[in-house]
């Protein structure tokens, strides 16, 4: 009997995120220092990110747009939180 060769099922493509930006093109060294002092200040979340060399420190990560819009919303009164935005991270091709 010939064996059938198999192969597994092509995994779903992963679907976008959402993040809130604290700072955006600035320097890594700079942007890894800042993210140590607002885990110190209590935002666990808060993490570097680069992608295509641009830098970035980012909150949290969301399903949906508005998820994080009103993740935002309820942090916009804080000072770190008084200039960012939401950001729409696409998964890798």
């Amino acid at each position: 009997t010939p064996t059938v060769p198999t192969t597994a099922p092509a995994a779903a493509p992963a679907a976008p995120t959402y993040c809130i930006v604290l700072a955006s093109q600035v320097k890594k060294s700079n942007a890894e220092y800042y993210v140590e002092q607002l885990k110190k200040q209590g935002y666990a979340e808060a993490q570097v990110y680069i992608r295509h060399q641009t830098v970035r420190v980012i909150y949290g990560s969301y399903e949906t747009e508005a998820e994080a819009y009103r993740q935002l919303n309820r942090m916009n009164d804080r000072e770190e939180f008084a200039d960012a935005w939401v950001y729409k991270i696409k998964p890798e091709a």
